[in-house]
């Protein structure tokens, strides 16, 4: 097993004149449990807001998590010394949602490339032909060395921060909306350029997307989050063939399709008035306002994820 998150939570805290006001603390992720094993390609999927992006930021160490353990190789990265903590770093890659964001504008393509490889300690006599490599591997030519960001397109950027994750050879690669800003003919090009990079390098990946055809895809398991929880979890031909959370059904049916009137069919109901949702939505379920199917249940305290069948987990009272 590569990883496994054990209890992690993140909550980020609101700072008053004085003091931290605690009754506007925000709880990113709640009791977050997951296994990755070697060359899994892990799906997280749920709406903005549902803590996708933090949780990926913890698995590469970029930000700590406020309780819980994240094991890597059956050693928290959180406890490890400083010369640990950097070769763990080395071993990992993020590639941001916004690649241009993340490039310096002032940086030519070679010197965006260079810097992870002279960070990373790699002898100069070397740094070429890595550099020539994973160029020629994203399907780019070697005169885009010497351009700066803004005179590519997106899909070339995208190509350009893959080309940069990719530099260190490292063995886990967390991916964020990786193709959410591209318009349908350059997205498939990356999606398949993803395919051609985890057979070549090994690789085991987490995908952070909104996108459900993107998991669907790419990913041989798949992560449901909704406000910081996980909702449902199972092998991706499990979860889109029998979704059985409320809110994995109400995803799935979402998506718009030529042929089908599914999506006119979902009906969110209100919450009933007599409940404050406001002072009890730490005990309840998150999806407790727009669920259809809930029942009496559902208003007394938070499901447990349970796991219903060999590796599908959900978190529903009509499963516990």
């Amino acid at each position: 097993m590569l990883f496994r998150a054990e209890n992690i939570c993140k909550t980020y805290y609101k700072k008053g004149f004085f003091r931290f006001d605690n009754n506007n603390n925000l709880d990113a992720l709640r009791d977050i449990n997951i296994s990755v094993q070697e060359k899994d390609i892990i799906g997280i999927l749920g709406e903005t807001g549902s803590g996708k992006s933090t949780l990926g930021r913890i698995f590469v160490g970029l930000e700590k998590p406020t309780k819980g353990l994240l094991l890597y190789n059956n050693k928290n990265i959180f406890d490890l010394n400083k010369k640990e903590f950097r070769e763990f770093q080395r071993s990992t890659s993020f590639i941001f949602q916004d690649p241009y964001s993340s490039f310096n504008p002032k940086m030519k393509v070679l010197d965006i490339l260079l810097e992870p490889l002279i960070l990373g300690g790699i002898e100069r006599a070397k740094r070429k032909d890595i550099i020539d490599e994973v160029v020629e591997d994203m399907g780019l030519k070697n005169d885009v060395l010497q351009k700066f960001p803004y005179q590519f397109s997106g899909g070339q950027r995208q190509r350009i921060a893959i080309a940069r994750s990719l530099i260190l050879k490292p063995k886990f690669l967390v991916a964020d909306e990786p193709v959410s800003s591209l318009d349908l003919s350059i997205k498939a090009q990356i999606l398949k350029l993803f395919e051609k990079i985890y057979g070549k390098n090994d690789l085991t990946m987490m995908i952070i997307s909104h996108d459900l055809s993107i998991i669907e895809y790419l990913c041989n398991k798949s992560v449901v989050l909704y406000k910081g929880l996980i909702m449902e979890e199972a092998f991706t031909e499990k979860l889109f063939s029998n979704p059985l959370h409320p809110y994995t059904k109400l995803l799935i049916e979402s998506v718009p399709t030529l042929y089908s009137t599914r999506a006119e069919d979902i009906k969110t109901e209100v919450f009933e008035p007599s409940l404050d949702f406001n002072k009890t939505k730490l005990r309840l379920c998150p999806f407790l306002e727009r669920c259809k199917l809930k029942f009496d249940k559902c208003k007394e305290n938070l499901p447990e994820i349970t796991e219903v069948e060999t590796n599908h987990k959900v978190r529903c009272h009509r499963y516990g």
